[in-house]
């Protein structure tokens, strides 16, 4: 009898704390979530983020919180489910206001919602311009458009014209990191947002067109297929009005 109650004993003080680790799991996932939705909620998904179809929208943080979170981060999501789909990869993110010469996201969608083009201004060039691939509430693929277009046009333009290339680079050693081997480098996807997208990039050594300086300009087309490949149409050395290097349009082209 005292051997029964004994098991009866040790089963009940077992189902109680099977019990209690359900509840302090359970406990542990709604804290999660409800941090999850605190973090989204304080970052904020503005209107101008929002995909078409109001299924997706991308996290824009608050500039004053990033002493407080300096990995602040953009963040594509699931509006239906608070999920987040993916981080935008770039090197600074957006945030809830203009900086200097770091502009608030432009981001653009596909009308079917499925494509993502986010841009963030910077000075001569974006500081951000990835492409976001989605079908049925997930990434199918990301591309850092930015630093495709930059080592697609720097290698053909050093292919091109190499002296000028070697020239403008000694010029313009030490300009920083953004400006990948002392050249401004443009993108752009133009009209309509469907695949093949059509992309536009455009190269300056000069864009303020200083005197003395050695001015080499290029500019290639190209699509980005719905794999995310990317096929070059047209190479050339010259200038091209692209949409941050309005006004270099009447340079000379060198010869090489």
């Amino acid at each position: 009898m005292l051997t029964k109650c004994f098991t009866v004993c040790i089963g009940l003080q077992m189902l109680k704390l099977r019990l209690l680790n359900g509840v302090l799991i359970f406990l542990i996932v709604v804290t999660a979530n409800a941090n999850r939705k605190f973090a989204i909620a304080s970052a904020g998904v503005p209107h101008y983020t929002l995909s078409p179809n109001h299924r997706y929208g991308v996290t824009v943080p608050h500039y004053e919180d990033y002493h407080e979170d300096p990995d602040s981060k953009n963040e594509l999501l699931d509006l239906s489910t608070s999920r987040v789909l993916t981080t935008i990869h770039q090197t600074y993110p957006a945030y809830d206001r203009n900086l200097n010469h770091h502009g608030m996201a432009e981001p653009r969608w596909a009308r079917d919602s499925s494509i993502l083009i986010w841009e963030v201004p910077g000075k001569w060039f974006p500081d951000s311009y990835v492409v976001v691939r989605l079908k049925n509430g997930k990434v199918l693929w990301q591309r850092d458009l930015l630093k495709l277009a930059q080592d697609e046009i720097l290698e053909h333009t050093r292919q091109a014209a190499p002296s000028h290339f070697q020239a403008a680079k000694e010029h313009n050693r030490g300009n920083g990191s953004a400006y990948p081997e002392g050249f401004s480098v443009d993108v752009e996807v133009v009209e309509p947002i469907d695949f093949p997208l059509k992309v536009r990039i455009a190269l300056t050594s000069n864009p303020k067109d200083i005197q003395g300086l050695t001015s080499l300009d290029s500019y290639l087309f190209g699509e980005l297929d719905s794999a995310g490949d990317f096929k070059i149409r047209r190479f050339r050395i010259g200038p091209y009005k692209s949409a941050h290097i309005k006004w270099i349009v009447d340079r000379r082209s060198p010869g090489e």
